[in-house]
């Protein structure tokens, strides 16, 4: 068997945002919205994909999710009130997209990094800039996932496969995870800031742990990207090995 290498990053050729440069990105974002307040509602309309090679990669972009578990997570209930704007009629358009064999459908509105599979669709939702809660500029994180505000790259294989990664916008943030501590309940994870369910991750001598069940009672007020650790781990450091459903493979040795 072939060592196994951690894949190139992309982002090492891009130019990172300065904050005044984000904070002009938010401003311009804040001002459209305000030109729009009481406009039409938005309309998805899709053509005719019925000639498309089944191969063919798609992507459908909306601001609200197409699938989610954020509205539960927040012990509210989805609707079509703020802040949980259900998508109405989404089973149906997930339907329509369900004979394509790439399919990626990407979102904001929720502002965490939140990535999830309805049958071999994947819902990409990503923690980009957010108004409001951007209190601390480049160093506010989401506030149940704690993740870091960033982008997501996405990439598009010769044979249509798609695949992404989340990038930080701050370099020293720029990490696949962490040990993090929920405060309100003591609870001790290794946070994976872009875990899907397919992710594996493992810690040490621990073996593999599983992610939080997303629909748990115990999960409201949590991200989806949280592997929990056992009550009574009292390492200071563990040794994390996580592994992408890309292949890509991160080992790192990880402080609590």
């Amino acid at each position: 068997m072939a060592p196994e290498t951690e894949a190139t990053d992309p982002s090492e050729e891009w130019t990172k945002l300065s904050q005044a440069e984000a904070m002009h990105v938010v401003a311009r974002h804040e001002a459209f919205l305000e030109r729009r307040s009481g406009g039409q509602r938005a309309l998805l309309t899709f053509h005719d994909l019925s000639g498309l090679d089944p191969k063919t990669p798609i992507f459908v972009a909306s601001h609200v999710s197409l699938s989610t578990t954020f509205p539960f997570r927040l012990g509210l209930q989805p609707d079509m009130a703020f802040p949980t704007n259900a998508v109405a009629n989404a089973d149906k358009v997930l339907d329509l997209l369900k004979p394509f064999a790439h399919v990626a459908t990407l979102h904001g509105h929720d502002h965490e990094n939140c990535r999830h599979f309805v049958e071999h669709i994947e819902i990409m939702t990503t923690a980009a800039v957010a108004g409001a809660w951007w209190k601390n500029g480049l160093d506010s994180r989401c506030e149940w996932g704690h993740e870091p505000q960033g982008y997501r790259l996405i990439e598009v294989d010769d044979d249509g496969a798609i695949s992404s990664r989340f990038i930080a916008y701050v370099p020293e943030q720029d990490q696949p995870a962490e040990c993090y501590l929920h405060e309100a309940s003591g609870r001790r994870f290794i946070n994976v800031y872009d875990a899907s369910p397919k992710t594996r991750v493992e810690a040490g001598e621990l073996g593999p742990l599983a992610a939080i069940d997303p629909h748990a009672e115990s999960s409201i007020g949590l991200g989806t990207h949280l592997y929990e650790l056992p009550s009574d781990f009292d390492r200071r450091t563990i040794e994390t090995r996580i592994i992408f459903e890309d292949g890509r493979t991160c080992e790192l040795l990880l402080h609590h």
